[in-house]
């Protein structure tokens, strides 16, 4: 799934942005999230919140970073339930 979101990282839109960085946290090992970092650095046009999403997931202090994940868990649940309103249970 990994490749199919990591372009998204460039997405105008940005709670997609955040979403996928989300999604990369928490999938990525530590030294994986901060490759990606610095790829998306070096790409040269990048996005404030991109950067700072990751930074913080890689370096913020732990108690901090946890609350962070916390945050970014509930943001996910809140457009989740919004995004997908109108699919019929199976």
């Amino acid at each position: 799934m990994w490749p199919l979101l990591k372009p998204l990282l460039g997405h105008e839109n940005e709670n997609i942005r955040r979403l996928v960085c989300y999604y990369a946290v928490r999938i990525l090992k530590k030294a994986a999230t901060e490759k990606l970092l610095n790829e998306y650095l070096a790409r040269g046009r990048y996005f404030y919140n991109v950067v700072t999403l990751l930074d913080r997931a890689l370096h913020a202090p732990k108690i901090l970073r946890e609350a962070f994940l916390r945050d970014e868990h509930d943001f996910f649940e809140r457009w989740r339930a919004s995004a997908t309103w109108q699919w019929q249970e199976q």
